[in-house]
C-alpha cells in the first residue's frame, strides 16, 4: 500500500506561515517562494507518480483513521495560524513589506487549507463533527456555502454548462472565478430552497441565511478584537487569494484523495 507519510505534506503550508509571520525582510518572503517557485519547479522536475489505490486498498483506507485524523489535526492549526496572522498583522510597526508578504501568504492559507480541508471533511454531511468542523475551516475563508454548493450542485452538474465551479474552454481565469464564486453563492440558495421543499420542510429554514451572517458575525469580532484595519487586511486576503487559488495546491497535495 501506498505510504502515508506523504499526507503530512498537509501540515507544511501553515507551517510556511508560521515562518512567514515571525520573519522580516527578504525572509518573510520564503514561503512564498517555495510555494510559488520552488514547487512549480519541483513539479516540472519530479517525474509524476500515477498510482491509484487498488479496490482492496481504497476499502482498508476507508477503514484508516490516519486519514481523519490528518484532517481533525489540520483545524487547530490552521485556526493557530490565522490568529498568528491577526496577531501580527496589528503590529502598528509592522513595516510595509513584511504586511505585503503576511497578507499574500494569508491568502494562500486560506485558499489551501482553508478550503481545501473544508472542502474534505465537507463530503461527509452524515457525519457531524466533520460538518462542524468543515464550516469552522471555510468560514475563515468565508466559503460556507461551499459545501451545499459542491454535494448538491457541482457533484451532479460538474463539467457540464449548468456548473458555475466548471470552467468553460477559454475562459479568463479571473471572470470565471467571480463567476464561480458569486453566481455559486446564489444558486446554493436556490439547492437548498429546492432541497427543503423535496423534504416537505419550510424554507425559512434555508441554512444559507446563517451561511450569510456567519461572516458578519466573523468580521464583528475581528474589529472588535483587532481594530478596523486588521479587519481590512483579513478581507484582502480573502478577495486576493482564496479565489481558487486552492485548484493549484489541490493536485499537489491531495492528489488521492480518501472520501
Amino acid at each position: 500500500m501506498m505510504s502515508k507519510t506523504k499526507y503530512i505534506g498537509a501540515y507544511i503550508v501553515p507551517v510556511l506561515g508560521l515562518i512567514t509571520f515571525n520573519s522580516s525582510g527578504i525572509f518573510a518572503y520564503s514561503g512564498l517562494f517555495f510555494l510559488y517557485v520552488l514547487v512549480p519547479l519541483f513539479e516540472q522536475i519530479i517525474t509524476s507518480n500515477g498510482y491509484n489505490l487498488n479496490q482492496f486498498e481504497k476499502e482498508l483506507s476507508r477503514k484508516d483513521s490516519f486519514f481523519d485524523w490528518i484532517l481533525y489535526i489540520s483545524v487547530p492549526i490552521h485556526l493557530f495560524v490565522v490568529y498568528q496572522f491577526l496577531i501580527t498583522i496589528s503590529n502598528p510597526i509592522l513595516p510595509l513589506s513584511n504586511m505585503i508578504a503576511d497578507i499574500l501568504m494569508m491568502g494562500t492559507i486560506l485558499g489551501v487549507n482553508g478550503i481545501n480541508i473544508g472542502h474534505e471533511l465537507g463530503h461527509k454531511t452524515d457525519h457531524l463533527i466533520k460538518s462542524v468542523l468543515a464550516h469552522i475551516m471555510l468560514l475563515t475563508a468565508i466559503q460556507n456555502h461551499f459545501i451545499p454548493y459542491h454535494n448538491g450542485g457541482h457533484h451532479r452538474d460538474v463539467a457540464t454548462p449548468d456548473d458555475l465551479s466548471s470552467a468553460k474552454e477559454g475562459d479568463v481565469f479571473y471572470f470565471f472565478a467571480i463567476r464561480s464564486q458569486i453566481g455559486g453563492y446564489f444558486k446554493t440558495w436556490e439547492l437548498e430552497k429546492r432541497r427543503l421543499k423535496v423534504q416537505g420542510k419550510n424554507t425559512i429554514y434555508n441554512p444559507m441565511i446563517i451561511f450569510t451572517l456567519l461572516p458578519f458575525i466573523l468580521f464583528y469580532f475581528y474589529f472588535i478584537w483587532f481594530k478596523s484595519n486588521v479587519t481590512l487586511f483579513y478581507y484582502m486576503c480573502l478577495w486576493h487569494f482564496s479565489f481558487r487559488i486552492s485548484k493549484l495546491f489541490f493536485t499537489l497535495w491531495f492528489k488521492k484523495k480518501i472520501k
